[in-house]
């Protein structure tokens, strides 16, 4: 876990911060879904379509980010497949026949650091986003706040001749 403070959201730093933000339109113009990686289940199947569909998936660069989302959902996969076999068999016997932790609980703490690594990395989570300096539907947002202040002019149209000179100039 990375010392010292959470940084502000870009759009409220303000100084002489160098940082940049990107703001991820809710563009309905996207990209073919990448082919999965072979031999997932269909819960990863799943999970790997969901990302590529969503907003956060048009910052990636598929030249170069594509080999780490492929990372990512290998490790998920194998996630879904240990936690399920440690489901069945939470205990073994231990070396003198005494109920022991299946060693596999180690393999999957292992496979969950990496998999928090990965969705850090990759802004999956709001934390990450901010971090990254990643915002959702602020163009839309904006968009929204532009189309009620051209109602509210439109409104004062009649009332402001000044408005009338302005447009036709």
């Amino acid at each position: 876990m990375p010392a010292g403070r959470i940084p502000k959201p870009v759009a409220m730093a303000i100084g002489h911060r160098g940082r940049t933000g990107i703001t991820l339109p809710n563009s309905p113009e996207r990209l073919p879904v990448p082919r999965a990686p072979a031999g997932l289940l269909a819960v990863s199947r799943k999970r790997w379509r969901a990302y590529w569909e969503s907003n956060l998936a048009q910052a990636v660069d598929r030249q170069v980010d594509l080999p780490r989302i492929e990372r990512w959902i290998e490790i998920s996969d194998e996630y879904e497949k240990v936690s399920a076999l440690l489901k069945q068999v939470p205990l073994v016997k231990g070396s003198t026949g005494q109920p022991a932790m299946n060693p596999l609980l180690n393999y999957l703490s292992v496979l969950l650091a990496e998999l928090r690594a990965a969705e850090t990395e990759l802004g999956m989570t709001p934390l990450a986003r901010q971090r990254l300096g990643i915002e959702y539907g602020r163009a839309r947002l904006t968009a929204q706040e532009l189309n009620r202040l051209v109602q509210e002019r439109r409104g004062q149209r009649e009332r402001d001749p000044l408005l009338d000179e302005w447009e036709e100039a």
